[in-house]
């Protein structure tokens, strides 16, 4: 293969969230952050470095008595595309108002992974052809 490089870099990114505490069924895609009609908040339209897919889902809460006491949450998730590659970012709201506090993170168990730099030259990949 002729290629204009000689070294590859992998980044990967994940969102987890812990069963125990929150379920959610039909994760919906909602539409692009850059078209105009898309129920996507400002701070996600008017950003210019990069553009997102939407999707969104009800969360339902995993105690019975929070499932039906509790203001219906929805988890907005928001793949991001970019010059710098591509993660994925989430959002929870509750009736519209944002609810993505620290408080919100940890009583679902929300959280990013991220991992990187790998870095692999590509005689390495090529020599195990």
């Amino acid at each position: 293969m002729n290629t204009p490089y000689d070294e590859v870099t992998f980044y990967a990114s994940a969102s987890l969230a812990r069963k125990d505490r929150m379920s959610v069924r039909d994760l919906k895609f909602e539409g692009y952050s850059w078209r105009q009609g898309t129920n996507t908040p400002g701070w996600v339209s008017q950003h210019k470095q990069w553009d997102a897919l939407v999707f969104s889902g009800k969360i339902h809460e995993s105690n019975a008595i929070d499932e039906h006491t509790r203001d219906r949450r929805t988890l907005t998730v928001y793949w991001r595309f970019g010059q710098q590659g591509a993660d994925i970012m989430e959002a929870v709201t509750a009736h519209g108002a944002d609810a993505n506090s620290a408080e919100t993170q940890l009583r679902y168990g929300i959280r990013g992974v991220q991992t990187g730099p790998v870095e692999r030259t590509l005689w390495d990949i090529k020599s195990r052809r």
